[in-house]
């Protein structure tokens, strides 16, 4: 089964194993999948927020969807290069700056530049994950709590040491 089937078929919380990904299409396909189906919480760890995955206006909409209807539904967002996401505009940091409450961008601090690895947690089951994000490749898994258990702990050292970046607050004129 090649990995678009299997996105498809997959279900959060229920279908186990690993799906490998291969290119932009398929990890973001794998990116919509999980944010879809989830139903409190996303976090995103990304050095730059890569539009080719994250960009599209449909993630947002889902994203968006997921913070509106449901109360206690958050999202978070680490990345390294804030000012290049302020200064090219992402649909993510629009979103952010409208549901600041719901949904939070946090710079990494300096000495986790080297992290270099992209995530996306998807309540407490589902994952994605590419290692080197410049390669396009990486897997999904959307029955993994161990796995996720693991990865959101690391996430929450990375929140707290993180902070706001002045690159992604909204200026009102």
């Amino acid at each position: 089964m090649d990995a678009s089937t299997a996105l498809q078929a997959a279900r959060l919380g229920e279908t186990g194993g690993e799906i490998a990904l291969e290119g932009h299409d398929v990890i973001h396909q794998a990116i919509l999948a999980l944010v879809q189906q989830a139903c409190d919480r996303v976090l995103i760890l990304s050095p730059r927020l890569d539009t080719r995955l994250f960009g599209s206006r449909e993630l947002a909409s889902i994203l968006s969807s997921l913070l509106r209807a449901h109360r206690r539904a958050h999202g978070r967002i680490l990345v390294q290069d804030a000012a290049a996401l302020a200064r090219e505009g992402h649909p993510l940091l629009d979103l952010a700056r409208r549901l600041s409450s719901h949904l939070e961008i946090r710079r990494l601090p300096e000495e986790q530049a080297a992290l270099g690895e992209t995530w996306v947690l998807v309540d407490e089951a589902g994952l994605m994950r590419m290692p080197h994000p410049e390669r396009y490749a990486g897997t999904a898994c959307f029955h993994a709590p161990q796995a996720v258990r693991e990865l959101t702990q690391e996430f929450a050292a990375l929140w707290e040491a993180a902070g706001p970046d002045p690159n992604l607050r909204r200026l009102h004129l």
